[in-house]
């Protein structure tokens, strides 16, 4: 049976929005992480599956998807492409992918 598999890139550096105390996906947007936001349109589209793209070093995006349930996906990923190629790899020829 096919899954919904909502895949999020969060391996960014964030290089145009200058110096930030943490990673850009939790910056609070309403008292919330931005990244809540995103989680929650994928699930309201049917997402019964997430899967967190990030780098090894951004452990407040690690630690906040596994709070979301999340699947985490570490790489070092060099492009948005490369991110969501990344976070569908091992899924099923017949899941369907949100991005």
């Amino acid at each position: 049976m096919a899954s919904v598999v909502g895949v999020l890139p969060a391996a960014g550096y964030a290089t145009r929005l200058g110096s930030l105390s943490g990673s850009k996906e939790m910056l609070p947007v309403g008292g919330r992480p931005v990244m809540d936001y995103l989680v929650e349109r994928m699930r309201a589209g049917g997402c019964t599956r997430l899967r967190v793209v990030t780098r090894p070093s951004k452990v407040d995006v690690i630690s906040h998807a596994e709070e979301l349930g999340a699947d985490v996906v570490l790489g070092h990923p060099e492009t948005v492409s490369a991110s969501f190629l990344a976070g569908m790899e091992g899924l099923a020829t017949d899941d369907v992918v949100l991005i």
